[in-house]
């Protein structure tokens, strides 16, 4: 039996038309309609996330301010966290193991091995237990579980609308970058954290869907929680030539500070992996609780916290206390599993480090007395900055946050000496590259993966073949060739087949008068290939050539199978990545 194909993309759908174009680098307007959609249904799921746990809060609280645990009584602050606790610690025990991986760390996973496919069923584990322990005032935040939620949602889009599997690590960007500019009205920070923290990369292709993504996330936020950033930052005095060797302090102890927070986590995550997740959250609770009724400004996500700082409410003890009680709860709490954020738990403790400083500063005679609300932020940005690798996101954050160009200057300094503190002195990684280590996954930067990871095989296969059984006549094989294939397809009778250059045949026939042939027994430069499916990226594709030790690779229409479509060669996808 003998199957020519005719050139695919002359006879497909218009949807897998739609696809092939999705699939190349050039590829910006469909992708930026789709990042747009993305967008806003991020920012209805941040404005749902945010409803439900505020909602629940001062419903519990019995206050307006949704973080008013500072009001509860000390039996009630333990309370808070331990009931939480078993809550989360029942729910996810409940769960199969593989549904339990939430948060940022997860999403990067998910973009690193499988181009960008989130399971649905973790993001509504990262949806209900986010909630559960920022209502019960564990110390988290609440844009690590927005950006699994908005990713997935993104991802989920354009895997329901059959997109290549590079556009849906494009759609993750987005999903980011909305969860972010939703979370703080930073609309431009998000897109940086997206391209930095989570996509580690910047590309042209890339810009244009992330901040439609961001910009309609923002817009969607806006129209429920109004549009006032998340901090009530007051006017910033001009900074000092003279305060510049402070600043270059400040970043290098709250760098070291962050190394800390990103050390202690790593450690617990890792000596706590094997131990029953109800065990480890009921800790957590515990622990929590402990340190809540000591310290009440370290319970839930702590931007009320922030802004006391901000218009110098806290002194200097406070401040310190918090800093302390504020980095030990969160690494045992999000160190032994808590499914919340780490980015707001890190600005509450640059606020608190930074806030300190000024005022230590101020009190030893060296800066001057109307600067307090400009250390909090350069702290805020600095502990950003050194725990999340993502100094450019930091600054931009905090330019947004003050809409004071005068900030950029010194934040510069101090968010850049945190960060070299951190990643050189220190040699810590990120946070998320921390938790994804403490779980045996190794994340690493590989400049031709992303490459290839922007392209999928659609662009680079080639649609002009024939299926072929082994055994053939010599007439069939003529038959073949007058559509002038480029390769024949020898049908295997497992996943493996074989693939010939369509020319060798066209000289055996020249010079072999047989009348059939075996051409699995011929002395021919055949090729043992296997399936790929059609959305796979270029990455994908190639990682599958190395791990069977293949040069070529035949395409299916569906993910597991389904028809053949194309093929795809070394030859070929080195030439798309030359050519991208």
């Amino acid at each position: 039996m003998i199957t020519k194909l005719r050139k695919w993309s002359r006879g497909r759908a218009y949807r897998e038309r739609v696809s092939v174009h999705f699939a190349g680098s050039e590829a910006v307007f469909l992708p930026s309609l789709v990042g747009l959609a993305a967008g806003i249904v991020t920012g209805l799921g941040m404005v749902a996330f945010r409803i439900v746990i505020e909602g629940s809060q001062r419903a519990l609280l019995g206050s307006d301010d949704p973080e008013s645990f500072e009001t509860l009584g000390p039996v009630m602050r333990f309370i808070f966290p331990v009931v939480g606790a078993l809550a989360l610690g029942a729910w996810f025990q409940w769960q199969p193991p593989i549904t339990r991986q939430v948060g940022v760390a997860h999403v990067l996973e998910r973009l690193a091995f499988h181009d960008g496919h989130l399971p649905i069923r973790n993001a509504i584990n990262q949806f209900i237990g986010g909630a559960i322990s920022l209502i019960s005032g564990h110390s988290a935040g609440r844009e690590g579980p927005a950006i699994h939620i908005g990713a997935t949602a993104s991802s989920w889009m354009g895997d329901r609308a059959h997109l290549p599997n590079n556009t849906l690590r494009i759609l993750v960007g987005c999903g980011s970058a909305a969860a972010i500019a939703a979370s703080f009205n930073t609309p431009l920070a998000g897109v940086v954290f997206a391209m930095e923290v989570v996509l580690m990369e910047y590309t042209l292709a890339g810009f244009a869907p992330i901040i439609l993504a961001a910009v309609s996330a923002t817009a969607v936020s806006r129209a429920f929680f109004g549009a006032d950033a998340a901090f009530d930052v007051p006017a910033i005095a001009a900074v000092e030539q003279g305060q510049l060797p402070l600043l270059l302090l400040a970043g290098i102890i709250i760098g070291a500070l962050a190394a800390v927070l990103v050390r202690m986590l790593g450690v617990i995550a890792s000596v706590s992996g094997a131990v029953p997740v109800w065990l480890r959250f009921g800790l957590a609770g515990v622990v929590t609780g402990l340190i809540a009724v000591a310290a009440p400004a370290v319970m839930g996500i702590g931007y009320d916290t922030v802004n006391s700082a901000l218009v110098g409410s806290l002194s200097l003890g406070a401040l310190v206390t918090i800093c302390l009680f504020k980095l030990l709860a969160t690494a045992v709490g999000l160190g032994l599993g808590i499914p919340g954020g780490v980015i707001g738990p890190a600005l509450v403790l640059g606020a608190a480090a930074g806030g300190a400083l000024g005022i230590g500063f101020v009190q030893a005679g060296i800066s001057a007395t109307d600067t307090g609300a400009l250390w909090v932020l350069i702290g805020m940005g600095a502990m950003m900055s050194a725990t999340l690798h993502a100094p450019l996101a930091a600054l931009t954050a905090l330019l947004e946050l003050t809409g004071d160009h005068g900030v950029v200057f010194p934040a510069m300094l101090a968010i850049t000496a945190a960060y070299l503190t951190c990643r050189s002195l220190f040699r810590t990684r990120s946070v998320f590259e921390t938790l994804m280590q403490a779980r045996g996954i190794e994340l690493r930067s590989d400049p031709f993966a992303q490459s290839l990871s922007r392209l999928g095989v659609a662009r680079a296969m080639d649609t002009d073949f024939a299926i072929i059984e082994a055994k053939v006549s010599r007439q069939d094989l003529a038959n073949v060739f007058r559509a002038k294939p480029e390769w024949l397809l020898i049908r295997g009778n497992s996943e493996m087949w074989r693939l010939l250059p369509a020319a060798e045949i066209v000289g055996l026939l020249d010079t072999d008068e047989s009348e059939a042939f075996d051409l699995l027994e011929l002395p021919l430069r055949r090729r043992s290939v296997v399936a790929v499916g059609f959305r796979s990226t270029l990455a994908e594709a190639h990682r599958r050539m190395e791990k069977e030790g293949l040069d070529a690779l035949y395409v299916t229409a569906l993910r597991d199978g389904g028809e053949i479509i194309g093929i795809l060669t070394r030859e070929s996808m080195e030439h798309a990545y030359r050519v991208r």
